[in-house]
């Protein structure tokens, strides 16, 4: 995940190790809490999550928030293992 780096922001965060070519059971030990953050321009932070963590029946959440505002997070959308991860980041972003 480090080589993608939106433009608008700088990676703090990566611990994204998920391999989408093998089934989710698979990425049991990859699927955490915390997988990336980005700091944006404005004070924000794009932060990526496997909720709940290490559970093949999870999903991702992606969060946008605002002066480190983790209980209001600004945008919030979960999405499943199968959907294209680059396009809800650049969605996220795109909200901003």
């Amino acid at each position: 995940m480090a080589n993608f780096i939106p433009s608008k922001g700088t990676i703090i965060y990566d611990d994204f190790n998920i391999d989408f070519t093998k089934p989710v059971k698979c990425q049991k030990d990859f699927l955490k809490e915390d997988l990336l953050q980005i700091s944006l321009p404005d004070d924000l932070i794009l932060d990526l999550g496997w909720y709940p963590e290490c559970s093949v029946k999870g999903h991702f959440i992606i969060q946008i928030i605002k002066s480190y505002n983790w209980e209001s997070p600004i945008y919030k959308k979960s999405f499943n293992y199968s959907s294209d991860i680059y396009q809800k980041i650049n969605e996220a972003l795109n909200t901003i």
